[in-house]
């Protein structure tokens, strides 16, 4: 079974300045043995106005994601057997852009962030004790906001609800908080019909948004920062924070 969870997105930015803002979106968990499934009902593809294109996550070269998924568990030595599930925010009407998507093991979550100059950079957390987790930042997301910093994820998606928190925080103290949580309802045809009636943006007017919000920071004074966007690595791992240090 699929997941639907018209999601509220809600952002704060506390240094220098404090800008917040919200928007709706809507964002799905699917089983990733279940995608072909989906298509053939025309739940996800075809007649479905919400798409998943393999192009868009992961190796981001249109392979299959289980097979991909299934192997960057192998590599770092975690089951790869059990269930694997993506939750993220599908193409609509064939326009997509996901700042950030999740990849769901027994044992880990994949934390998959995306920026707008195209570039991608994945934070590999185990989840048995992810609130004692956090990750060294590897990729420039917003231009005004520093490179040095670290990462904490809270997540939870169930077919009732859908919580995920991320906190960036430095040596002075937290920096922003990006939170989305919606209430989950099984995809099916009469939910693809109802998002006609259900606050949410995607594709292009997702990423008009944030540039938007940039825009707002630019007026407010902050000045952006400038280095290396694209990161060495795909993937990093997290460390625990007792014995968390740069690297």
């Amino acid at each position: 079974m699929a997941t639907l969870y018209p999601a509220r997105v809600y952002h704060k930015r506390l240094r220098p300045k404090v800008h917040e803002f919200t928007y709706h979106v809507w964002a799905l968990k699917i089983d990733l043995s279940d995608i072909q499934n989906l298509q053939q009902l025309n739940l996800l593809g075809g007649t479905s106005p919400l798409t998943l294109e393999p192009k868009d996550f992961g190796p981001r070269d249109g392979s299959d994601l289980l097979t991909w998924f299934r192997g960057a568990l192998a590599k770092r030595g975690y089951d790869n057997d059990g269930k694997l599930e993506l939750l993220f925010l599908p193409r609509f009407r064939g326009q997509g852009f996901a700042p950030i998507t999740v990849w769901i093991a027994p044992d880990v979550l994949m934390f998959e962030v995306h920026n707008t100059a195209g570039e991608a950079h994945t934070y590999f957390v185990p989840s048995k004790d992810l609130a004692n987790q956090q990750a060294w930042k590897r990729m420039w997301v917003s231009p005004f906001t520093p490179m040095h910093g670290r990462y904490d994820f809270d997540f939870a998606a169930n077919k009732d609800l859908l919580r995920l928190k991320v906190r960036l925080e430095n040596e002075e103290g937290p920096l922003l908080t990006a939170t989305m949580t919606g209430k989950g309802q099984q995809l099916n045809h009469k939910t693809l019909k109802d998002l006609k009636r259900t606050p949410g943006v995607s594709g292009r007017s997702l990423f008009m948004q944030i540039l938007w919000q940039g825009l707002q920071l630019r007026l407010k004074g902050l000045r952006p920062y400038w280095g290396v966007f694209a990161p060495r690595t795909p993937i990093s791992t997290s460390q625990t924070k007792s014995v968390s240090r740069k690297s």
